[in-house]
């Protein structure tokens, strides 16, 4: 990592702010070396910042206080709706904390989004007046089918914008399908995105998720 002296004492001052605000959490060991990283006697801000990019959640991006619009339900976990929930969108995957329980589904498993909520009955979608919803079409590789993940939130119009942008990022480092337009459903008279073909998508398993499993709750097992 090359920088600035400005630069690193921005990452610097931002990996403290988001250990402080509890967005990175180390473990007793890492919190232990990263103290001696920030001695003021000898302040190492590039290691620190290293250490804390190889943490959880380094580059991600969380919305607060959202909702469940509706039921979520998987072999792994069911959230009612209504149920309150941070959004986490990070390189590993789409993370919720609810109830201090983190749930992940990896990007491989996200066939797509829409902004707007299904209706079961009509099998459709709907777009309300308000951009506040987002729905996550996710993947069930136990059941061989897909369901819905409805959030609720003001701010879903950002959640849509860094959802794109972290998946554009991966298909970049990962040599994968290039992020194109065409891959992007745009209504007409607005010009708005309403929903999103990803291209990353498999049914096939993956070593990330066997990892995902091995310490989240895995919302497409």
């Amino acid at each position: 990592m090359k920088c600035d002296d400005a630069a690193l004492k921005f990452l610097y001052m931002q990996a403290k702010s988001d250990i402080k605000c509890g967005k990175l959490k180390p473990s007793e060991e890492q919190k232990a070396q990263l103290e001696e990283y920030c001695d003021p006697e000898f302040p190492v801000p590039m290691q620190y910042i290293k250490l804390c990019q190889t943490l959880d959640n380094y580059t991600s991006a969380i919305v607060r206080d959202c909702t469940l619009h509706k039921e979520f339900l998987a072999k792994s976990i069911t959230i009612p709706a209504g149920t309150a929930v941070n959004v986490a969108v990070t390189r590993r995957g789409l993370m919720l904390e609810v109830h201090n329980r983190q749930c992940v589904v990896s990007w491989r498993k996200v066939k797509g989004i829409y902004t707007g909520y299904f209706e079961t009955n009509s099998s459709s979608w709907t777009r309300a007046e308000e951009d506040v919803y987002i729905t996550y079409e996710i993947y069930s590789v136990s059941n061989n089918n897909f369901t819905q993940l409805h959030i609720k939130s003001k701010q879903a119009p950002y959640l849509l914008a860094v959802t794109l942008e972290m998946i554009r990022i991966l298909q970049e480092e990962l040599d994968g399908p290039p992020f194109q337009t065409s891959d992007i459903q745009v209504e007409a008279d607005k010009g708005e995105i309403v929903a999103w073909n990803n291209v990353m998508f498999t049914t096939k398993s993956t070593a990330l998720e066997g990892h995902i499993a091995g310490r989240f709750v895995d919302m497409s097992a």
